[in-house]
């Protein structure tokens, strides 16, 4: 099922397959900021990312000493969600564990993911209730797809542009899409990176020590998407490698993929949150247009 929000300043759309995110519309630029998606490339627009972030080695991980499979990004992406609550400006999608969701993730839980406006923004919220008697171990990850351009101007007048403090983060660095067990500095020049798709072709960019912020932005239109992540200990941009696709994913995320090395054992993964009993977990992120 596909749903609507909207105020007086952007529209955004939903569907309930993942409880993802499908356009956000700026009425007084009469711009679609979001990807759209294409078979082509990528078919994805905005998937949430639960219980984890990223790839698991050989498709697996262990706990209490069995085997669980379970799907790069986890599996809330390609679920169907209730709706649980609906107003013209907020929607919250809801989606609890199951026969299905214990074969791949053996924990009971309620899981939300609320979207709301107000004025330019976005807030994207995630919460997750532990209902089960054992502790619950999970992450959060987001993965919007942006258009790049936005407007009638081109890929190479946007940049990225970071907090003013934000000079040299730490790059997290992959093994053949498994995270390293180094990272490295990388150096940024007046807290930006130039966009080009020849940047992001050679595959994505994730980083720790980034601040609180991103904007994407038009030298040339001013047209930008700003993102505000603060308590996001990773911030990762992807595309489609290779393919020179107009978008870019800007991805605020709790934890990173397997160690190219070893596989997970869930109680040790690395970032992981760890939610006792009955307890409740959330975390925003907040997309604000113009």
């Amino acid at each position: 099922m596909l749903y609507t929000i909207e105020n007086e300043r952007v529209r955004a759309s939903f569907t309930s397959l993942g409880g993802e995110l499908t356009s956000i519309y700026g009425k007084a630029t009469a711009c679609e900021y979001l990807w759209q998606g294409d078979a082509a490339s990528w078919e994805g627009q905005s998937p949430v990312l639960f219980p984890i972030c990223g790839r698991l080695l050989d498709g697996y991980y262990t706990y209490a000493g069995e085997k669980y499979e379970m799907p790069l990004h986890g599996f809330a992406r390609k679920m169907e969600m209730a709706v649980e609550e609906k107003t013209d400006t907020s929607i919250t999608f809801r989606l609890s564990d199951d026969e299905e969701t214990r074969k791949m993730y053996p924990f009971s839980f309620i899981y939300r993911v609320r979207y709301s406006l107000a004025g330019d923004t976005l807030e994207v919220a995630y919460s997750v209730e532990n209902t089960d008697e054992k502790t619950l171990i999970f992450a959060f990850g987001a993965h919007p797809g942006f258009n790049v351009p936005l407007g009638d101007d081109k890929g190479t007048d946007y940049k990225l542009v970071f907090d003013a403090s934000i000079d040299t983060p730490r790059q997290v660095l992959f093994k053949n899409n498994f995270t390293d067990r180094e990272d490295a500095p990388y150096s940024l020049t007046d807290h930006t990176i130039a966009y080009s798709n020849e940047l992001f072709d050679a595959g994505s960019l994730f980083f720790t020590e980034m601040g609180d912020h991103v904007t994407l932005k038009s030298d040339v239109s001013g047209r930008f998407v700003r993102l505000d992540f603060k308590g996001f200990p990773v911030l990762g941009f992807w595309h489609a490698e290779g393919s020179g696709a107009p978008f870019l994913c800007i991805e605020p995320w709790e934890s990173v993929p397997t160690y190219f090395d070893a596989h997970d054992d869930l109680e040790t993964k690395a970032m992981m949150n760890h939610l006792p009993k009955g307890g409740y977990y959330k975390k925003s992120y907040f997309i604000t247009v113009g």
